[in-house]
C-alpha cells in the first residue's frame, strides 16, 4: 500500500491516466463535427474502417505487448534489444500475412467491398493502419515498463494531435 502511495507512482498514474484520456475525449468532442458534415453513409464508412482496424490491430500486434511487458525485466538491457525486435518484426509479418491474404483471396468482384462496406483499397488500408496502430502500442508499452512518464506523454498526445488534423 505504501509503494502506491510513492510520489513518482501517483505522477506517472495521473500523468497516464490524463493523456490515455485526452484521445478518448478527442474522438467524444469530434463526433457532432463528423455527423453534421458526413451523410449517414460517408459515416458509416468511417465508423466501419475504425472499427475494422480496431480489430485488426489486435490481430497483428498478436500479444506483443503483453509479451513486452512480461518479458521486458526478465532480460538485461543488451537482450531486450532482441526481444523488441523480435517482436516488432513478427507484428510486420502478421500484417503482411494479412496484406497477402487480403489480396490473393479469390472472392467474386466486390464481395469485400459489399461484407465491410469498404472499398478493396480502404480494406488495404485498414491492415496498414492497424500495423501503424499495433507500433504505437509497443512503444506506449515500451515507455511504460521503462517509467518514461515525460515521454509517455509526449508520445501520446502528439499522437492525439495528429488524430485530430
Amino acid at each position: 500500500m505504501l509503494a502506491f502511495l510513492d510520489l513518482g507512482v501517483l505522477k506517472r498514474t495521473l500523468i497516464y491516466t490524463v493523456s490515455g484520456s485526452l484521445s478518448a475525449l478527442v474522438a467524444f468532442f469530434l463526433l457532432p463535427i463528423l455527423t453534421r458534415y458526413l451523410s449517414p453513409s460517408d459515416y458509416g464508412v468511417v465508423e466501419m474502417f475504425t472499427s475494422l482496424t480496431t480489430c485488426l490491430s489486435g490481430v497483428v500486434i498478436i500479444g506483443g505487448n503483453t509479451i513486452l511487458a512480461k518479458e521486458y525485466f526478465n532480460h538485461s538491457n543488451a537482450g531486450r534489444a532482441p526481444l523488441i525486435g523480435g517482436i516488432l518484426a513478427l507484428t510486420c509479418v502478421s500484417a503482411l500475412v494479412l496484406l497477402v491474404a487480403a489480396a490473393a483471396i479469390e472472392l467474386p468482384a466486390g464481395a469485400i467491398a459489399h461484407l465491410f462496406k469498404l472499398s478493396d483499397g480502404l480494406l488495404y488500408l485498414a491492415i496498414v493502419s492497424s500495423l501503424a496502430n499495433a507500433i504505437i502500442a509497443l512503444v506506449t508499452t515500451l515507455l511504460q515498463v521503462e517509467k518514461r512518464a515525460g515521454a509517455y506523454m509526449g508520445f501520446v498526445n502528439s499522437k492525439t494531435l495528429l488524430e485530430i488534423f
